[in-house]
């Protein structure tokens, strides 16, 4: 997109919201960046872990969709205004263009609902997010027949855009699972238009760099105050590894087959189970007992040779996280992700810089980030390396 233009950029006092939008005339691409976290008001609308309902209004139950509170206020205070902002970018055109949003951590975060809203409702530039529609009541209904309105409401034809991608960096998570399973059925969803076939949202990519610790934040936690307060991801998952690893880059639904390595997974287990300590001192028991060889104090002695021999081999945490029933595996990816901000590796991976460093090195380049005076000359560059064009690039 060489002729890329910047249009507008756009700020909320309220919530400090930040958002860019360029635009392409030769690509036809509308183009919406958010940006991420950067002063004391994106850090108190990190910090809540707090949910309410994705589309306001909407009543508790079990099957409802939550999101964070603070990532939901924030965008709700520009979400009418942006829309205006690209509807006029198109022209008024837009099934003929597409659009790409995106954003690094917070930005990712409002990234993510934008493209949700969108992808869902349309583009209507008259509404701000998703609100519950209430009716009137008899006394409602009895006026509007009154006044000749028809009973029932017209459904409003959503304008699409031709395609709609979403590429984020380093985004927390945003909303519980019945939110996210609802994201991804719009990857799949389809509508007609002028007899072409289309999806309602084309791809959604998820960034995450190493062990970002932002990115696997924020956790599912179960307390007496607030309940059970759930949050899992959108979109899939393109995992940059660290540069000592050998697998530069693993895709979801691409790449091997195992768990997202920055989703939770299931996190407990029957303390019963095959592979837990207590599982498999049970299958020796009940092995023995089925056999019809281990009775009254042999049984006894069975059970406390298994979980003497078993608990003998428990080295670490990580397997006596077995004996309570947490699964094994997300337990050590708990342990890791805790590793990581001790050693500095969670945050460290989180930062821009470290971004687009990590995303040169899979194109092949060096993407080494350094601060230079405009008076240093190329000897700076170590010898050996060659100088990348990313290397004049002050972060």
């Amino acid at each position: 997109m060489g002729d890329l233009e910047w249009l507008v950029y756009m700020m909320s006092e309220d919530t400090g919201c930040c958002v860019n939008v360029y635009r392409s005339r030769e690509e036809k691409t509308v183009v919406v960046a958010f940006r991420g976290t950067c002063e004391l008001k994106d850090l108190i609308t990190d910090g809540s872990v707090l949910q309410t309902t994705w589309r306001e209004g909407d009543e508790e139950r079990k099957d409802t969709e939550y999101v964070h509170k603070g990532f939901r206020d924030s965008l709700q205070s520009v979400s009418e205004r942006l829309k205006g902002i690209m509807f006029d970018a198109t022209g008024g055109e837009v099934e003929e263009w597409n659009c790409i949003v995106t954003g690094h951590s917070l930005g990712g975060a409002l990234a993510n609902m934008c493209v949700r809203d969108i992808g869902e409702n349309g583009l209507d530039q008259t509404v701000g997010l998703p609100v519950r529609e209430r009716e009137g009541g008899v006394i409602g209904k009895f006026v509007g027949s009154l006044l000749g309105q028809k009973p029932g409401k017209k459904e409003k034809k959503a304008r699409r855009f031709k395609k709609l991608s979403m590429y984020t960096y380093g985004a927390p998570r945003v909303g519980n699972e019945d939110f996210c399973k609802k994201f991804d059925s719009l990857l799949e969803d389809c509508y007609t238009i002028d007899g072409v076939v289309r999806r309602k949202i084309d791809c959604a990519w998820r960034v995450v760099n190493g062990r970002d610790v932002v990115a696997r934040l924020p956790r599912t936690i179960e307390a007496a105050v607030f309940g059970r307060i759930g949050y899992d991801h959108c979109g899939k998952t393109a995992l940059v590894s660290p540069m000592e690893v050998e697998e530069k880059l693993w895709l979801e639904g691409v790449s091997d087959g195992k768990l997202c390595p920055v989703r939770d997974g299931v996190v407990l287990t029957s303390p019963l189970g095959k592979g837990n300590v207590l599982g498999d001192v049970w299958g020796v028991v009940e092995e023995g007992t089925g056999k019809g060889e281990v009775k009254g104090m042999e049984k006894v002695r069975g059970i406390v040779d298994g979980v003497t021999g078993r608990i003998g081999e428990v080295k670490s945490l990580l397997e006596l996280a077995s004996v309570v029933g947490i699964d094994s595996k997300y337990a050590e990816r708990e342990v890791a992700m805790l590793e990581s901000i001790v050693n500095g590796e969670g945050l460290m991976h989180h930062l821009e810089g470290e971004y687009f460093v990590a995303l040169g090195r899979l194109e092949g380049r060096l993407g080494r980030v350094i601060e230079r005076k405009d008076d240093e000359k190329e000897e700076d560059v170590e010898e050996g390396e060659e100088e990348s064009e990313f290397d004049n690039q002050n972060v």
